[in-house]
């Protein structure tokens, strides 16, 4: 299935256009080469680090499932409405024994 975006980023800087083939694994348009670069490296890894940082998500198929390519365009943009509920949960918080200064 083909699906276009128009992604924001999530920091500075200026989003684009990203076009995503998830039958052939594809991406093309304005951020293809700096998605194929996360997706590589998401492939490589086995997972992605994202929000709320530095939360570890394993993947699997990046390039085919969703929820995994979901999770790593989080990791530097606003991800789509169209994918928003395809994200896995954010793990629970554990308790700490750290303290905060302010």
């Amino acid at each position: 299935m083909r699906h276009e975006f128009d992604l924001e980023r999530t920091g500075a800087g200026r989003g684009g256009t990203l076009i995503w083939d998830s039958v052939s694994g594809a991406v093309a348009g304005e951020l293809a080469a700096e998605m194929e670069a996360r997706l590589a490296a998401a492939e490589r890894d086995g997972y992605v680090v994202s929000h709320p940082y530095p939360t570890q998500y394993p993947v699997a198929d990046p390039r085919h499932d969703e929820g995994d390519f979901a999770v790593v365009l989080s990791q530097g943009f606003k991800v789509p409405a169209s994918l928003v509920d395809k994200l896995p949960p954010a793990p629970p918080e554990e308790p700490s024994d750290i303290i905060p200064l302010y």
